[in-house]
Parts: structure tokens; sequence; C-alpha cells
């Protein structure tokens, strides 16, 4: 059961995995909001007291660091886009690295491009278009198991999902990674990347993206001058289909078929920060995402759906460390994690202080938080190394990566993956803050590497 109670909301906001969504937002507005949570409670350094305002634990106060044969390494990759590198450079950076993990975005609309709708009185799946309904449910889904094999597997005889699903570009994307000794986390069921509904079968036809919204509802964001329109199909519904997507992604990737394997998902992205993408950032729409049941069942689905599909499956979620509200977040859906992750980007708006310290003590809490079982990995975190006019530089993403690895450990964490891999070329305007976004990387638009690039290298193979 779903009702209307607003979700936590961060009385700050931040920058957490802050991409290139966030163009259409204005920099004095953006600016403004970062700095007000970059100064909130976790900025007070270790070593000053031992506890911060917050009552935060110091890293030096925490248990032992995890084994090193038990530390998650990895770094966050776009595969090929945005003007990165090849695939076959980024792979070879990576393995060059001596990372193990390999996170990235796998939309959703990749794998299933138009909603594949349930019509109950045919009992058959087809593109939906606009006008009609869905009528999947979770207890349908629970009555028909055979539903996941078959969207797993549409090229099987028989299979509802015939020309309603391909898995074409994922599937080439995970092999490479597996064949190259390295294990896929991506990112899954993001909403800004979820099926369309199209206005007619015709080609051509006016589309939106489906929204857990009433029927009925419309709405749109309007990022970097692009307009993405969203249409309502029903809570219940959405999370339906968010189930079975997630079930047939691990039933898929579960059983090392054809050398296919992913053990490690991240379920959406930042659900404690959803509230600040709509109000704040402008790439989500819909009230949904400040309702705290919401939230919860959303992540509920996406846990227990991968678990139907591989009883192995691992899940976690990158808590975003900037709301003043995470520690609430982490505890309430720490039930439907495997591991709790954090992200956190301290140095968006200014260059100095480095504030490393923030991440370090978020994870120290959470530590301190969570059961002993449980493991705390940072999932996105960064520092950018431009643009120099601004007071960035490589020697101060250098600083903070190497603390901020240091941190994690100290802290008690058991995972690390920096954002991310490469520089991008994306235009802002000379005054816009968000041209940090092109600084990210440990590799150059040209392809060479920066000081942070053997720093990582260097703390992984020491660790």
């Amino acid at each position: 059961m779903l009702d209307d109670s607003p979700a936590p909301r961060a009385d700050d906001a931040g920058s957490g995995s802050m991409l290139i969504k966030l163009i259409s937002l204005s920099r004095e507005r953006l600016s403004a909001v970062l700095a007000l949570a970059l100064v909130g409670p976790l900025s007070v350094s270790c070593g000053q007291e031992a506890e911060d305002s917050s009552g935060q634990a110091c890293p030096e106060d925490m248990a032992a660091p995890p084994s090193p044969d038990d530390f998650l390494w990895g770094v966050v990759f776009e595969p090929e886009n945005y003007g990165a590198t090849a695939l076959d450079d980024q792979i070879a950076a990576l393995r060059e690295l001596g990372v193990e993990y390999a996170k990235y975005w796998l939309p959703w609309d990749s794998v299933e491009p138009i909603l594949a709708a349930y019509d109950a009185d045919t009992d058959t799946f087809g593109a939906i278009v606009a006008g009609s309904v869905s009528d999947l449910s979770e207890a349908l889904l629970l009555a028909h198991p055979d539903w996941i094999d078959e969207y797993a597997f549409p090229d099987a005889p028989g299979s509802a999902f015939a020309n309603l699903v391909d898995w074409s570009a994922t599937d080439r994307l995970v092999a490479r990674l597996n064949a190259a000794g390295l294990s896929p986390f991506p990112l899954i069921a993001d909403a800004t990347t979820a099926p369309w509904v199209a206005d007619s079968p015709a080609a051509g036809a006016t589309r939106a993206r489906i929204a857990p919204e009433p029927l009925g509802w419309q709405g749109s964001t309007d990022v970097a001058a692009h307009r993405s329109p969203y249409r309502g199909v029903g809570q219940a519904t959405y999370l339906a289909h968010v189930r079975l997507h997630a079930a047939a992604l691990a039933r898929r990737y579960g059983d090392d078929l054809d050398g296919l394997r992913v053990r490690w998902w991240n379920t959406e992205n930042e659900l404690n920060w959803a509230s600040v993408h709509v109000d704040v950032a402008g790439w989500r729409t819909g009230d949904a995402w400040s309702n705290a049941d919401f939230l919860t069942e959303l992540l509920r689905v996406l846990h227990e759906g991968l678990k139907s599909g591989d009883p192995d499956a691992r899940t976690t979620m990158n808590l975003n460390v900037h709301d003043a509200r995470w520690l609430e977040a982490l505890k309430r859906w720490g039930p439907f994690m495997d591991a709790v992750s954090l992200g956190a980007y301290p140095n968006y708006v200014f260059a100095e202080p480095v504030l490393d310290h923030i991440l370090s003590n978020a994870v120290a809490e959470a530590v301190a938080t969570v059961d002993d079982a449980k493991p705390v990995y940072v999932l996105e975190t960064g520092y950018p190394s431009g643009p120099a006019t601004k007071g960035w530089n490589e020697t101060l993403q250098d600083e903070y990566l190497r603390g901020s690895v240091e941190g994690t450990i100290a802290g008690g964490g058991a995972g690390y993956l920096y954002f991310k891999l490469d520089d991008a070329e994306h235009e802002f305007a000379d005054d816009d803050v968000k041209r940090v976004e092109n600084h990210w990387g440990l590799v150059r638009v040209d392809g060479t590497r920066k000081p942070s690039y053997s720093t990582y290298r260097d703390l992984v193979l020491a660790h």
C-alpha cells in the first residue's frame, strides 16, 4: 500500500552524481544550493574533535579496516558516451588500473524501448500506445514466473516478449567487460531512461517516457535544451514493470551464460536525493519522487526482483551524503541493500580546501550504523581537475583521490569506485559552474593519464 506522505527531503542540497543532466540548471541556483550542502554538518575534519557537531565518529574511532582481499575497487565510466574514448581504450585503461569493477548506467530503454504492456483480456504483451494501460501487477508476476524467463530470453520459442525486448547492446558490453576480466556494475532502472509510450504504433509517432504518476498525468523535463515528455502509468504498474525488468536482468546475467555475468547491481540512483533531482536539478519530474513510501517500494521491488532472477545477485544503492538526512534513508532502506553505498562530491563548487574528510567521516558513520555483516562502499566520488581559472587542478585532484581512498579504508569502508574514468568536452559558458563536469576523469580527453590515474593504480596495488 502506497500513501502520499512526503519523503524526507534534504534541508540542504548537494551535488551527488551530478552528471551532464544538470546542464539546464542556472549557474547561480546550482552554486547556491551546492554551497549550502557542502558547509553542512559533515564539514568538520577529524583531528579537530573526536566527533563532529552531528555526532559522527572519526575514522580512527571505528572498527579495523576490511581485509585487503575483500576490498572492492572500481571506476565509473561512460561507455563511448559524451565524447569519451573508444571502448577498447577504456577497457585497456581500466585493466591497467588494476580495478575489478566497472560501473556504468544501463539504460532501461536500451533493453525495452517501448513499454511491453500486459493486456489481461487477451493475456498478451504488446507495445503500449497512449490511451491504453498495462494490467501488469506484482501479483501476476508472482503467479507467472515464466514471464521472467521469456523477458530474459525473448528469442526463445514461444516468448511473449519477442520483438519487444532487445538485449544486443547490453550483451555486447557485458561480454566485453567479462572477457577483459572486469566485473560489470550496472546502474539499472534509472527513471530518466524508462521505456516510452507512443501516441500510435506508426513510425515517428510522438513519444513520452513512462512515469510513476496517475493515469492521465503528463509532465516533462528540459535538460540542455532537450525536452523529455513523461506520462503516468500509475505507481503500482510502474513498480510491476520495474520488478520484471530487474528480475530478467538478473536471470540473463546470473548464470554466466555464454560468458555473460553480472553479480553487483546499482538499484536506481540517489533516491534519498530524488526530490532535489525534481526541485533543483530538473531531471526528474512528478510527485512520486517526494513520496517516502513509493521510494521504499521502488527499492524493495528492485531488490526482490533481482533476487528472484538470481538468488546470488547483490544489490546496493548510492546514498548522497550531502543530504542532511542521509542516515535516516540508510536506516530505512538498508534492508533492501546487500551493501550500503555512498556518494559525495564535496568540492563541486570550490577548489579549496580539499574536502575528502567529508566522505571519510560519512563512511565511518555508515560503518557505525549498519550491521557488522553488511559492507559499506563508496559507489561514486570525485574531484574535478579544472577549470584552472577557478582554482581546480590535477594536483588537488590527486590529493582528493588519495585522501578519500585512505579515509574510506581507515573508516572501515569495504569498497571504493572513483567517478570517473574519462574527461569530457561538453560546451559550457565561461561562467557556468557546471564546467567541472568536463574534468572528473583520471584520463584526459587526448587519452593521456593524469597524476591521479597513477596514484589510484598505486593505491589499488598497495592494498
